[in-house]
């Protein structure tokens, strides 16, 4: 009889067949047989718990080898579905491009993209926009792709309110007349409407583009306390002030309300309302010209009228005592004189009125002769 490998060892090769021996398949491979599958059980927890839903496919054929449950249950699929079932049946890329395409030619590659993916609600087949997370593996040297097909039907619909408040917002600012400008902490340009775009191109005050610092009216604004321009533009108080800006010799007067805008009690942006005076300021002045020409008119006005009231009681009474025929000739023109006279007195006193309501309600501004009609009107009223 020939001698076996084992030789007396009998007890080895007992615990061998049972799998207690050092070297027994079970001892050795089941262990680690378990182990790794596990694994996988942890890893297909965790794609089943995921709100993603998640395709793995055959690249670059396109072929669905597995799916976790939300993508099945989206989608419709069923188990028996997955030899069969192609990726690019449900799933549409933005770019138009075929999935199945991609896949052959970037089948390497790791990137995100859009599209839209089929999905069945209440028995009807409907798309949602999904963003796609697509990358590549290799496995037993075969190539598979794993598809993220991300929901973001909720975030399209965010994103379009904001374009369309963001529309809206441009609409009416550029719809305000005076000139808008938004300044951040750091008083650079955020925002602004077709009218600040207008006043900066007429100061050729560089290139105007959101990010940029401005630096129009950015100089002091008066002599007295305002020495830090920035700390006035960011503080939390609403203000006006006037700004005149120079060109050549070209000056422009501009009146400008600093609102904040607050975020916690922190001023985080600043918008300037920025309107044009210069038309009005001169205006004012050649009205304050005028009226102080006209004060001192009405000055000359009462003393001219005392002059020549004075000499022509001299001339009546020297008349009346001289002459009583000649007197009877003269005393109606010197009736008449004084006649005028007397409503030369009246008219100053009008005049007086007129000026002291201007005075009041005017300051010094000249009103033109349609408005002085309608105080003199207002002052007979009362």
């Amino acid at each position: 009889m020939k001698e076996n490998n084992y030789g007396n060892n009998l007890e080895e090769v007992r615990k061998g067949i049972i799998g207690l021996g050092e070297a027994s398949i079970r001892k050795n491979y089941y262990p680690a047989l378990l182990d790794k599958q596990k694994e996988l059980e942890r890893f297909r927890a965790v794609i089943e718990q995921t709100p993603d839903l998640v395709f793995i496919v055959s690249c670059p054929g396109g072929e669905i080898i597995d799916a976790n449950h939300m993508a099945m249950a989206s989608t419709g699929l069923s188990s028996k579905d997955l030899t069969i079932a192609k990726i690019g049946a449900i799933l549409e890329l933005d770019d138009k491009i075929p999935i199945e395409i991609r896949l052959n030619a970037e089948c390497r590659e790791s990137e995100i993209l859009r599209g839209t993916l089929k999905i069945q609600a209440d028995g009807n087949i409907d798309k949602i926009p999904v963003e796609v997370s697509l990358g590549t593996s290799k496995y037993g040297g075969r190539i598979f792709a794993a598809a993220v097909c991300r929901d973001v039907t909720v975030q399209r619909k965010m994103e379009r309110a904001i374009l369309e408040s963001e529309l809206q917002l441009r609409i009416t600012i550029d719809a305000i007349q005076d000139a808008v400008v938004v300044l951040d902490h750091d008083l650079r340009i955020v925002l602004f409407n077709d009218s600040f775009a207008d006043l900066y191109l007429k100061w050729d005050a560089g290139n105007l583009k959101p990010g940029i610092r401005l630096n129009l009216f950015l100089e002091p604004i008066t002599e007295q306390d305002i020495s830090n321009v920035r700390e006035l533009l960011l503080s939390d108080d609403i203000l006006n002030f006037a700004r005149k800006v120079n060109a050549g010799d070209e000056t422009a007067v501009y009146d400008i309300k600093k609102i904040p805008i607050l975020d916690s009690g922190r001023v985080v942006q600043t918008v300037l309302v920025i309107k044009d005076v210069t038309a009005e300021q001169l205006t004012d002045q050649i009205k304050k010209e005028a009226f102080e020409q006209i004060d001192r008119n009405m000055e000359q006005f009462a003393i001219l009228n005392d002059n020549i009231r004075n000499p022509l009681q001299a001339i009546s009474g020297i008349v009346d005592l001289k002459d009583p025929e000649l007197s009877e000739k003269i005393m109606p023109y010197i009736y008449e004189i004084d006649s005028i006279v007397k409503k030369l007195d009246i008219g100053w006193l009008e005049s007086e009125k007129v000026r002291k309501m201007i005075a009041k309600h005017y300051a010094v501004s000249l009103i033109d002769k349609k408005d002085i009609r309608e105080v003199i009107n207002y002052l007979d009223l009362h």
